[in-house]
């Protein structure tokens, strides 16, 4: 078993979707994506300091060296829809980062003219006006993830994170203003919310402070003035809230549900954001 040191929580909470993908693309390229590059010095591979090994067999430098060439493959994954055109757009994620476009259903992708010449790039959140993008990004697979915005007119990236803390998963407003995203400060446990006008990176401040658990945004209520999040306190226990963003007051749309006991992990629920008394719907 492979386990991260840097954020339990969270890798606990993807390990059974990281070892289906595992499976399917080979679970050594995988592996090996998130070890240590000194593949030629010794017998061995060896993990970095940033994973936890539990049961697995030592890799030969040998067959590390030969699925190397594979390890760069790439597909071209949803980053969105163009604002103003009827397009998606592509995101490409390799030692470089750039956007394709698809005009046409079927039509091949055409490259654009965002490119960002940077390594560690872990995914890219495209503004709902198209003129910026923020994206996370770590050194050295070390997983110390930073946040920063790339203007896409004129192809200038800015730090907006303090460059210690992990950063992970911003959301943008729908006006396209504002940030949300998760962090976990070093030196403390679980993932808080913090909220950013990303034009403005002094105005970044904490937004919903965890107790040691894991809190996710997923969206924004139409007018902005409305966050929702999820609050982990494991991969089967969770609750979901609904934050004034002005305030900072927040209302549970959903109990503090353990899955596994309740026999809830096959229903699909949904919330009214303008109407969060009425609570959750299931499907």
């Amino acid at each position: 078993m492979l386990r991260s040191t840097k954020n339990p929580t969270r890798h606990h909470l993807t390990s059974v979707r990281f070892f289906s993908e595992a499976v399917r693309t080979g679970l050594v390229s995988i592996l090996l994506s998130g070890i240590s590059t000194a593949l030629a010095q010794g017998d061995s591979v060896n993990p970095g300091k940033n994973i936890e090994v539990l049961g697995v067999p030592p890799i030969p430098a040998s067959l590390a060296r030969a699925v190397q060439p594979y390890t760069n493959i790439y597909g071209l994954p949803l980053a969105g829809w163009d604002p103003t055109g009827r397009e998606i757009w592509l995101k490409g994620l390799s030692n470089v980062t750039w956007i394709s476009r698809v005009k046409t259903p079927g039509a091949s992708p055409e490259t654009t003219s965002i490119y960002i010449q940077a390594n560690g790039i872990y995914d890219i959140y495209v503004q709902p006006q198209g003129k910026y993008l923020a994206y996370t990004r770590d050194a050295n697979g070390n997983e110390a993830f930073q946040l920063y915005l790339y203007e896409i007119g004129a192809g200038k990236t800015t730090l907006l994170s303090d460059g210690k803390s992990r950063n992970t998963e911003p959301v943008w407003s729908n006006a396209g203003n504002r940030i949300v995203y998760g962090s976990s400060p070093t030196g403390t446990a679980g993932v808080s919310l913090r909220l950013i006008d990303p034009l403005e990176p002094k105005t970044d401040h904490l937004f919903a402070q965890s107790s040691g658990s894991y809190f996710k945004a997923y969206d924004w209520s139409p007018d902005d003035k409305q966050i929702v999040f999820c609050d982990f306190a494991s991969n089967t226990v969770s609750t979901l809230w609904l934050v004034d963003v002005a305030s900072g007051d927040k209302v549970p749309l959903s109990p503090k549900t353990d899955l596994r006991r309740s026999g809830e992990m096959t229903r699909l629920c949904y919330a009214d954001l303008t109407h969060p008394k009425q609570g959750l719907g299931s499907v």
